[in-house]
C-alpha cells in the first residue's frame, strides 16, 4: 500500500491498482469564502485522482471540498462517496447521486475493493466528525481527521483497531478544533504505533505548525516518524521500516 499526502488532512491510498481518497481538498474554495490562500497548489488534480471511493471525515470545506467533490463525481462515475451522515447530506446537496453515497458513522465499517474502512471517534467541537482506520494488505493506518485531544481518544481508537496500528496520520495545527503537536504526541504515545506522521499543516499560513518537534518527539519515544512530502507516493513499508 502506498500513501500520497494531498496537504491538509487529505490522502490517497493505493493498493493493487485501486485508490481511496480521504478528505481531498483540491480547490481554492476556502480562499474564496474565508480568505485563506493556499501556500501550495493541489499536488494531484481531479483528473489524475482516479478514486474507487472518496471518504470525507466531516463536512468542513477543507475536508469535503464543495468544488472538487462534484468534479470527482462527474469525472469518475464509478466512484463511491462515504462518510458520516452530515457529510453525505452535503454531498447530496452538491449533486452527487444518492445511490453513490454510503453513510458510515462512528463504529461502522465499509469495504471498498482491497480497503477495509472503519470510522472511529473524533472530537471536533459540535461537528459530526470521525477519524478513519484504513486496512489493506499493506498494513493498518489511523487517520485522525480533525480532532481535539481527549484523554480517551487513543483508547477508543485502539479498541476499534483491535491490533497494533502500523501508521498514524495525525493533525498537529493546534487551533480551530484540532489538537496541537504536543497533544498529538500524547495520542501517539498511548497508541504505540510502528510509525506516525503529522498532517494538517503547511497549506494555510493562518493554520499551520512546524512538524519537526512532532517528528523528534516520536523518534524519542521509539516510534518511527517522518514528515510526508505532498504529492509523493510513499510505500507504508518505507515509513514503518517493514520488509516487503
Amino acid at each position: 500500500m502506498e500513501i500520497t499526502w494531498l496537504t491538509q488532512g487529505g490522502f490517497v491510498f493505493e493498493q493493487d491498482g485501486e485508490r481511496l481518497a480521504v478528505d481531498p481538498y483540491l480547490s481554492d474554495f476556502v480562499e474564496q469564502t474565508d480568505g485563506l490562500k493556499r501556500l501550495c497548489p493541489a499536488p494531484v488534480p481531479v483528473n489524475k485522482l482516479s478514486p474507487a471511493a472518496v471518504f470525507c471525515t466531516h463536512h468542513h470545506p477543507d475536508h469535503l471540498d464543495p468544488v472538487a467533490i462534484p468534479q470527482i463525481a462527474q469525472r469518475w462515475p464509478a466512484c463511491l462517496f462515504a462518510g458520516p451522515f452530515a457529510a453525505m447530506q452535503r454531498c447530496r446537496q452538491l449533486g452527487v447521486d444518492p445511490q453513490r453515497l454510503r453513510t458510515v458513522g462512528c463504529g461502522e465499517s465499509l469495504t471498498v475493493g482491497p480497503f477495509a474502512l472503519k470510522a472511529v471517534i473524533a472530537h471536533h467541537g459540535q461537528t459530526e466528525a470521525v477519524g478513519l482506520l484504513v486496512e489493506a494488505e499493506g498494513g493498518l493506518v489511523y487517520v485522525s481527521g480533525d480532532s481535539e485531544y481527549h484523554e480517551e481518544l487513543a483508547e477508543d481508537v485502539s479498541v476499534e483497531a483491535d491490533r497494533r496500528i502500523d501508521l498514524v496520520l495525525i493533525c498537529i495545527n493546534g487551533r480551530w478544533g484540532n489538537m496541537s503537536g504536543d497533544e498529538a504526541l500524547k495520542v501517539v504515545g498511548q497508541l504505540k504505533p510502528v510509525a506516525a506522521s503529522p498532517m494538517h499543516y503547511g497549506l494555510f499560513a493562518e493554520n499551520t505548525a512546524d512538524p519537526k518537534p512532532f517528528v523528534r518527539g516520536c523518534l524519542a519515544m521509539g516510534v518511527r516518524s517522518a514528515a510526508l512530502t505532498a504529492g509523493r507516493a510513499t510505500p507504508i513499508a518505507e515509513l514503518t521500516g517493514s520488509q516487503t
